[in-house]
C-alpha cells in the first residue's frame, strides 16, 4: 500500500493527510478537550517504509519502524509544534533524511 495515514488523539485515522490536516492536528495537543484523551498524541504512519512518527502532548517525538524484526525505539525531547509538523509533512512527502539524520536517543522496546 503506497500510502500514509495520521491518527488523532481521539483514534480517528485520515488517509494521505494535507498540510493543513497534519498542522492542524498537531496544533490539536493544546486544546483542553485534548485533557480527556487516554494517550494525548498525534501519529503518522508511512506504509510502504513501516517509519510511524508520534509527537505527544508533552514535547515528545518518537520514531519507530514497524518491521517485525525492529526492535528499538527513538527518541526526540523537547520537540516544538513546529519541528513536529515539519517531520510529519516530510514523512508524508516520502522525504527521510530529515527525520533520519536528526540525533534521536535509542531505547529497546
Amino acid at each position: 500500500m503506497d500510502c500514509t495515514s495520521i491518527t488523532d488523539c481521539f483514534g480517528i485515522m485520515h488517509i494521505n493527510p494535507k498540510p493543513t490536516q497534519i498542522k492542524s492536528l498537531i496544533l490539536s495537543l493544546q486544546d483542553p478537550q485534548t485533557d480527556v484523551c487516554p494517550h494525548p498524541d498525534v501519529s503518522i504512519s508511512h506504509y510502504n517504509t513501516g517509519h510511524l512518527l508520534t509527537y505527544h502532548k508533552n514535547k515528545i517525538l518518537t520514531l519507530e519502524n514497524l518491521e517485525p524484526n525492529n526492535k528499538t525505539m527513538k527518541i526526540l525531547k523537547n520537540i516544538s509544534q513546529k519541528d513536529a509538523i515539519q517531520l510529519f509533512s516530510a514523512l508524508n512527502n516520502d522525504q527521510f533524511d530529515p527525520i533520519i539524520n536528526r540525533p534521536w536517543i535509542e531505547s529497546d522496546l
